[in-house]
């Protein structure tokens, strides 16, 4: 019994050696540089509205202070807090920060973070010497390099764990690619625990046997938390290997993981109730973002469900300070703007649909009258001192005008008595009001 129980701290001690890699714990914030202060009210946009569309659209909160030329973004989700800083820097860089842009840009960051999920699992198979992984177990392995337990990367883990086990192996005299082949995929459920009930290790054995991977394999990813008895060679070495690597100083942070379990509860409690959409945790779960449908949730009903959810979290958890529950009920009107022009104007066309913008055009304030404000494009980028300029800025606003109305022609004239000028512009255009129905032109002096 000595000389066993020798032998096996032997092998242990050599995995060990063998596999020296550096450790570092995630953190739940993220710094992004800006090149200037100046870019800050920019980023917080008129009244707030576009760093309130940023946290709405990503669930992540933006925090801007006095630090000099840096944002913060704080999340307890590392996936959401990769894909907003990604949005943010490609922001940023594109100069033209307003609500719409930002959805535009969120949305591409998604896809290249799912990019990268996939090169990561890619990258981790290749490094473990495993090439022929169905296509989606390498998709949910890439996920891993978003998901932490108790403050360690899952991907970095399993690729520890695989290479322990193949060195272990080899060191029993076995053959060492199931070894490996167990120990990479043996955290595979953790990567979709929050979408399936069940124990991580239940969940993932499930879906490597959904994907064709071998009885042992599977077995031994079941086996490596004893939610089933561990009765194989292989059993036990993806669990000592399991256990060897979570246990390296530095590698994991109980804190961490209680602090994560805490933020991903207050957002179950509320997604619980009906008529939520989706909700965040925000200010390190000191503020709760709750985005109702407003088809199934009224502004008093919005004010109930706020109490709520605001009583079951007092009831259900333990947490410091308090929690502020805000309820958002955002209800959007999307209307297209068409153009009905002459087929004999073409020319005329061509010039007002090249200056005109975007095609599809928002209504950002109604000022009665049958008169509204509408938000472009162009609007945005100019910003306030760059509105109105010139002779042609005011021609490019008379004719975008025209055209919202639905005009089919457009006559436009100029006059200049000394350092007066007087623009009108006559179109047969849709939309006067009752008391200017006889009137035909519009002078902007």
């Amino acid at each position: 019994m000595h000389r066993q129980i020798k032998t096996a701290r032997e092998i242990i001690s050599t995995a060990i050696q063998r596999v020296a890699a550096d450790q570092a714990s995630e953190i739940t914030v993220t710094s992004v540089h800006i090149p200037s202060d100046d870019l800050k009210g920019r980023i917080i946009g008129r009244e707030g509205r576009n760093i309130r569309t940023f946290e709405q659209v990503s669930g992540v909160s933006l925090v801007i202070d006095d630090t000099p030329e840096t944002v913060v973004l704080s999340s307890f989700d590392p996936v959401r807090r990769e894909t907003a800083r990604v949005a943010l820097e490609n922001l940023i860089a594109d100069g033209r920060i307003h609500p719409a842009r930002i959805e535009e840009l969120y949305k591409k960051a998604e896809a290249l973070v799912n990019e990268r999920v996939l090169e990561a699992g890619e990258q981790a198979a290749f490094d473990c010497g495993i090439h022929d992984l169905h296509p989606e177990i390498v998709k949910t392995l890439g996920k891993l390099r978003y998901r932490t337990s108790y403050g360690q990367n899952v991907l970095a883990h399993s690729v520890q764990v695989a290479v322990l086990c193949g060195i272990m192996a080899e060191e029993l005299g076995l053959e060492p690619a199931p070894a490996k082949r167990a120990g990479l995929l043996h955290d595979l459920g953790k990567a979709i625990d929050h979408e399936v009930e069940g124990p991580h290790a239940v969940i993932g054995a499930d879906l490597a046997r959904r994907h064709g991977e071998r009885p042992e394999i599977v077995h031994a990813i079941e086996a490596h938390h004893a939610d089933i008895e561990p009765n194989t060679v292989l059993d036990m070495l993806v669990m000592a290997a399991d256990a060897i690597s979570a246990a390296r100083p530095g590698a994991r942070r109980e804190s961490a993981e209680n602090y994560i379990k805490r933020l991903e509860k207050l957002e179950a409690i509320s997604n619980a109730h009906e008529g939520v959409e989706r909700t965040y945790a925000m200010q390190a779960g000191r503020e709760l973002h709750v985005m109702v449908e407003p088809q199934m949730i009224s502004d008093s009903e919005a004010t109930v469900l706020a109490h709520d959810i605001a009583k079951q979290i007092e009831d259900e958890m333990e947490y410091p300070g308090q929690v502020r529950v805000v309820v958002i009920r955002e209800s959007r009107a999307v209307d297209v703007a068409k153009q009905f022009m002459a087929a004999t104007s073409t020319d005329l066309t061509g010039f007002v649909a090249s200056m005109g913008g975007e095609r599809a055009l928002r209504v950002e304030e109604s000022l009665g009258a049958g008169y509204v404000r509408l938000r472009v494009a162009e609007a945005e980028r100019r910003q306030a001192k760059h509105d109105i300029r010139s002779v042609e800025d005011i021609v490019i606003e008379l004719l975008r005008n025209s055209r919202d109305a639905g005009a089919r022609h457009i006559y436009v004239a100029t006059s200049k008595e000394g350092t007066l000028r007087t623009i009108t512009i006559l179109d047969d255009g849709q939309g006067i009001p009752k008391r200017h129905a006889g009137e035909k032109s519009l002078k902007l002096v």
